[in-house]
């Protein structure tokens, strides 16, 4: 019975996992066959007006303009976003 419980935690953790990278970094934290199969349906929901965004969290989106990914400081993320805005 331990075995089995042990079993079951180790694969909510994989699952816990991937799911926090796909949060993080978005589309690009999936395998090719899912990354496409994420364009198909982003095409599709941008027709319809629906935007997804492929970097994940908001906190995600400015990485590469040098404000890093926070999910517990949210306010600090913010406030490094809004002063990039105004530039």
């Amino acid at each position: 019975m331990l075995k089995v419980v042990e079993r079951e935690c180790r694969r909510l953790l994989d699952e816990a996992k991937l799911w926090r990278d796909l949060r993080q970094v978005g589309k690009s934290s999936l395998p090719s066959d899912l990354s496409a199969r994420f364009d198909r349906l982003y095409k599709t929901y941008r027709r319809h007006g629906l935007y997804v965004n492929p970097s994940g969290e908001l906190e995600s989106n400015l990485i590469e303009y040098g404000v890093p990914h926070s999910s517990t400081e949210k306010a600090q993320w913010f406030e490094r976003a809004i002063k990039l805005v105004r530039r």
